[in-house]
C-alpha cells in the first residue's frame, strides 16, 4: 500500500504588518467586524491546513526513514550471516585437512592439537 502526502493549495499569500510601540498589530481600518471575520477565518483554516500537511509530511518522512533503517539492518544481518557461513565452511575444510594429515601420520597428535588451537584463535 503506497499513500502519497496530500497536495498543498495552489498559493497562499500572508503579509505581516509592523508592531506598534504597544505590541499590538497595526491593521488597516475595516468596515465592520463581519469583514474582519471574512478575512481572518479563511486564513486560520489555511494555516491549520498547512500545519496538518506539515505534520503529515513529517510522519511520512519518519515512516520512510524507519523503513530504510529496517532494510539496512536486515541487509547487514544477512551479509553477516553469509560471511559467518563462509568462515564456517573454511574452518570445516581446514579441520578436514588436518584430520587427513593426522590419519596419514604426517602430523603428531600434539601438532594436530596445536593446529586446532591456532585455528580456534583465528576463527574466534
Amino acid at each position: 500500500m503506497h499513500a502519497d502526502p496530500p497536495i498543498l493549495p495552489k498559493q497562499v499569500t500572508v503579509s505581516c504588518v509592523p508592531l506598534t510601540s504597544y505590541g499590538f498589530l497595526q491593521t488597516p481600518p475595516l468596515a465592520s467586524d463581519a469583514l474582519a471575520i471574512q478575512i481572518i477565518f479563511p486564513l486560520v483554516r489555511v494555516i491549520r491546513h498547512l500545519s496538518a500537511y506539515r505534520v503529515c509530511q513529517l510522519r511520512w518522512a519518519n515512516k520512510k526513514a524507519n523503513a530504510l533503517t529496517a532494510l539496512v539492518n536486515w541487509q547487514a544481518a544477512k551479509k553477516a550471516a553469509q560471511l559467518l557461513s563462509e568462515r564456517e565452511e573454511q574452518l570445516q575444510t581446514l579441520v578436514g585437512i588436518v584430520e587427513d594429515k593426522r590419519k596419514a601420520g604426517l602430523l603428531e597428535p600434539l601438532d594436530a592439537e596445536l593446529v586446532y588451537l591456532n585455528l580456534s584463535q583465528i576463527f574466534s
